[in-house]
């Protein structure tokens, strides 16, 4: 039986993984945190007291050594009673410790990196525990040929670790070829608001194309930490008007706006915390849509983007 661990169970952006859940229909989910402990039912794997998350909290705030110990137990017999045989890990950190605690079992273990992850401070710094992890795991997916070299660098076994990008359901992203592409001029922008994604170049950028074309839109669909620093920011630039704040959407209505666009746009960069993307999604969907694309050079989107011909890309910043 297959089990899925996925830290994140309703995060509305990460449509890649929800595509892995959709179509590879595992038996089995676990969820909460970068160590899930709630299965798809809600149910917690911990029994007793660890049952209840008052007291699952505090121990593992007090205890952490503790709770380390019984989140192992419950993990190993969570895997037994539902014999499961393989596992597919969501992101590297939660990949830490699913091997951690299954060290000894026999278990097939995928862990699937998608961008921060392969370059998170407290994971890239803990020598021993990727040493565990690349030891462990059967094999290592990376979204793209940067993050799959960078997997190697820390120490990831070549002959298990393997590049495989995101996939497009193209019977829902296909383009309307009887649609006038120029009909409504909308650029598209899709993704959370946070500071890889730079939402204030976006903003800016489109200030300087009105100038030049000025029957131009903006969505931006959406939510995060910057989503009403960028509203500010386009009152204060005079653009407010032309930019249209969706917030948070389900991925039908993405795919309506992606008829209806001119093209998509999305300015990746490095975080001054080291965040950077993987492949985005929302990239190669536009694509599958035959919207050009306007991004930048920037981890797998210049793999993504073939350069002038399904798109536009600059350097980071620009």
């Amino acid at each position: 039986m297959l089990l899925i661990v996925n830290p994140n169970a309703t995060a509305y952006s990460e449509t890649f993984i929800a595509n892995q859940v959709l179509f590879l229909q595992p038996g089995k989910m676990l969820t909460g945190g970068w160590s899930p402990y709630v299965d798809e039912k809600g149910r917690s794997i911990f029994r007793g007291l660890l049952s209840v998350n008052v007291w699952r909290g505090l121990c593992r705030k007090l205890l952490p050594a503790l709770y380390t110990s019984l989140y192992k137990t419950a993990l190993i017999r969570f895997v037994r009673e539902n014999k499961i045989t393989h596992i597919l890990v969501e992101y590297g950190v939660t990949g830490v410790n699913i091997t951690k605690a299954l060290e000894t079992e026999p278990v097939r273990i995928v862990v699937h990196f998608h961008g921060f992850d392969a370059y998170y401070p407290e994971l890239i710094n803990d020598k021993a525990m990727l040493e565990l992890l690349f030891k462990r795991a059967d094999a290592i997916v990376a979204v793209s040929n940067d993050m799959h070299n960078q997997l190697l660098d820390l120490g990831a076994v070549p002959d298990k670790t393997v590049v495989i990008p995101y996939g497009v359901d193209f019977t829902k992203f296909r383009p309307d070829e009887s649609r006038d592409i120029h009909q409504d001029r909308i650029v598209l922008y899709v993704g959370r608001f946070t500071a890889k994604k730079r939402p204030d170049y976006t903003i800016r950028s489109f200030a300087a194309l009105l100038e030049r074309v000025p029957d131009v839109r903006l969505v931006m669909a959406g939510a995060g930490e910057l989503l009403e620093e960028s509203k500010t920011l386009a009152v204060e630039l005079g653009v407010d008007g032309k930019i249209e704040f969706t917030g948070a959407i389900p991925h039908t209505e993405v795919e309506q706006w992606m008829k209806k666009s001119w093209c998509f746009t999305q300015h990746s960069v490095i975080s001054e915390e080291g965040d950077r993307e993987g492949t985005p999604n929302s990239i190669l969907e536009a694509q599958a849509m035959k919207l050009p694309v306007v991004s930048t050079r920037h981890e797998g989107i210049k793999e993504a983007v073939v350069e002038n011909v399904t798109g536009f890309l600059v350097d980071e910043h620009d």
